[in-house]
């Protein structure tokens, strides 16, 4: 590539046509100087001032036939202390080589060198000559000056390490040399032949080497749009700008060149009512492919009733992308369902009504929430905030009875933050009191209470609001069902007994009747306790016992003891709950056993 843009240049050089006149140039002494023939030299662009690395032609006129003729750079005048200098390149002639010389044809009018500043200075002097001949001609005797090459700044604007294909990039060159052709490049890391891509770079719209610059004198800056094409996709990518032969060229950092992102947007939005409608429509690509098959830029799916989620690839050129996007529905309100319970936060920044509110009683056929007396509620049009302290309705928020505002409303003082969303229906809610308590003695009654509806059924066949359970012996569950209406709700609860886990079986006391002997062959004993069952228990498998529905003190007699040794006596209680306590004393028979 630099070689073919070499080429170029040189032939952009040789079509460049000037004119200067009277100047020589020489490795000869002043006195043999002479210009016959009208000799003549011309430098194009004419110019005072030149800069390292600026290209100009030399055009040579007047010559004699056959004769050869040597270009050379002088400092000061060459007809008299001027020393020649080497801060030329002869980048070629009108002979087709790199030589500071050539032979004037027969019938030929003029030859050209094209050269290239290399070093600076001043008092500047093209001379061209034939020292054989004694003809000279040299530029403006005054001299020129070539000053030093500036400093070539290249920026990219946005500054990035990653660029999409298709974004627009402005790059941005100061420090161009006067008369140069300036011209942007793309590589693949390191700037050279075997790394140039730009095939995959569009300027201003046109491909590669489309827009050029030409630093003019008093040129400040110079600009071109970019953007990469699909197939510049990859890291390691550099920038560079440049002229014709590559003397002056800078080139940016490393960067990577992304394909650009898939997006889906939705219309209406991407949650719907249900049974709704929608469209989907992707951007970002030239051509797309949907996961349910359709190759379009947009979808339209009808009758939305569950969540689906799409995704689609777009592609442009060698480069695709993918994106999701999840359909939602929000359900039909059950205009039988309960209001839904939320916790609503009130930021209050002057008025000390800030915190935090739960829900509270039903107002106007709608739930509220409360703090502290304070009331966000439902007045029959609208939503508004309830200040107890001045004991009227504050800010208002118009909306419907089944759905929260979204958002905040109020003014600079209080402000209602609530989320969005159904609240339910005005259906039935109910709940069962128990009075006393769902748990019981046993034995004892308990009536339950209904609340929140019209009328009730109850699951023992019973109706009305309250029924009574008498004689509470076991736990038993009963549920009732609420109408107001066409709507309808149940509920239910657990009547159980009460376990008294405070009271103790005590054995208090055994006595015995009289001795055993021969006048009394058998005795009694007779236990004292409390508790509910009692037991005495002896020798040869004696055993005397009872039982009492009641807890409480009681005193058995144990009748026909016979053998004497020792005897138990243990009072034990049993609750509701099957847990049981008991406790014993040891007694010993007296005497001895008839014969």
């Amino acid at each position: 590539m630099k070689s073919v843009l070499l080429s170029c240049f040189l032939l952009w050089l040789i079509t460049a046509t000037v004119s200067l006149a009277d100047q020589r140039s020489s490795l000869h002494t002043a006195p043999e100087r002479s210009a016959p023939n009208s000799l003549s030299v011309s430098v194009f662009p004419l110019s005072g001032t030149y800069t390292v690395g600026q290209s100009v032609t030399v055009t040579v006129t007047g010559g004699t036939g056959t004769r050869n003729y040597t270009l050379s750079l002088y400092e000061g005048d060459p007809n008299t202390s001027g020393q020649p200098v080497s801060d030329v390149i002869i980048l070629g002639n009108s002979e087709g080589n790199t030589n500071n010389n050539i032979t004037w044809q027969s019938g030929q009018t003029s030859v050209w060198f094209a050269v290239r500043f290399k070093g600076a200075g001043s008092n500047r002097v093209f001379d061209v000559g034939n020292a054989v001949n004694n003809e000279f001609a040299d530029t403006d005797l005054n001299g020129f000056t070539v000053q030093p090459k500036p400093a070539l700044n290249l920026t990219l604007s946005p500054a990035s390490t990653s660029y999409t294909v298709g974004q627009s990039v402005t790059a941005t060159i100061t420090g161009g040399i006067t008369g140069e052709t300036y011209y942007p490049s793309l590589y693949n890391g390191t700037a050279s032949d075997a790394n140039d891509i730009s095939l995959n770079l569009l300027v201003q719209g046109v491909e590669h080497p489309g827009n050029t610059v030409v630093w003019s004198s008093g040129t400040t800056q110079g600009q071109w749009v970019l953007q990469f094409t699909p197939e510049a996709v990859g890291a390691n990518r550099r920038l560079g700008v440049s002229n014709h032969d590559f003397s002056h060229e800078q080139v940016t950092g490393l960067f990577t060149v992304v394909c650009p992102a898939v997006s889906i947007s939705a219309t209406p939005s991407l949650t719907i009512a249900s049974g709704g409608s929608l469209t989907l429509t992707a951007s970002g690509a030239t051509s797309y492919t949907w996961s349910n098959g359709v190759q379009s830029s947009s979808i339209t799916l009808t009758n939305v009733t569950s969540v689906t989620t799409l995704s689609v690839t777009g592609t442009s050129g060698t480069c695709s992308a993918t994106a999701d996007g999840t359909v939602r529905f929000t359900p039909p309100v059950d205009p039988c369902a309960p209001y839904v319970p939320r916790t609503i936060i009130v930021s209050d920044k002057t008025n000390g009504l800030g915190g935090t509110y739960t829900p509270g009683e039903t107002y106007q056929g709608a739930p509220s929430w409360v703090l502290n007396g304070n009331q966000l509620r439902w007045n029959g049009s609208g939503w508004e905030f309830y200040q107890s302290s001045i004991n009227e309705a504050g800010i208002t928020q118009a909306g419907s009875v089944s759905a929260l505002p979204c958002g905040e409303f109020g003014g600079y003082g209080v402000k209602i933050v609530v989320g969005c969303g159904p609240l339910g229906g005005s259906g039935v809610s109910v709940a069962i009191t128990a009075t006393p308590a769902p748990a019981v003695a046993i034995g004892q009654r308990v009536t339950l209470t209904a609340s929140g509806a019209d009328s009730y059924t109850w699951s023992n066949g019973m109706s009305g609001s309250a029924i009574t359970v008498s004689n509470v012996t076991s736990a038993s569950t009963l549920s009732v069902t609420g109408t107001t209406g066409q709507c309808s709700a149940t509920a239910s609860t657990t009547v159980s007994v009460a376990c008294d886990q405070t009271i103790i079986a005590d054995a208090v006391s055994i006595t015995q009747s009289a001795i055993l002997g021969p006048d009394n062959c058998q005795v009694q004993l007779t236990g004292s306790g409390f508790g509910t069952g009692y037991t005495i228990t002896g020798p040869d498998g004696y055993v005397f016992s009872a039982v009492y529905r009641k807890v409480g003190s009681y005193a058995i007699t144990g009748l026909h003891v016979k053998q004497p040794g020792a005897y138990t006596f243990k009072v034990s209680y049993q609750n509701a709950c099957g847990e049981i306590s008991d406790d014993t004393i040891t007694y010993v028979v007296t005497g001895t056993a008839c014969k």
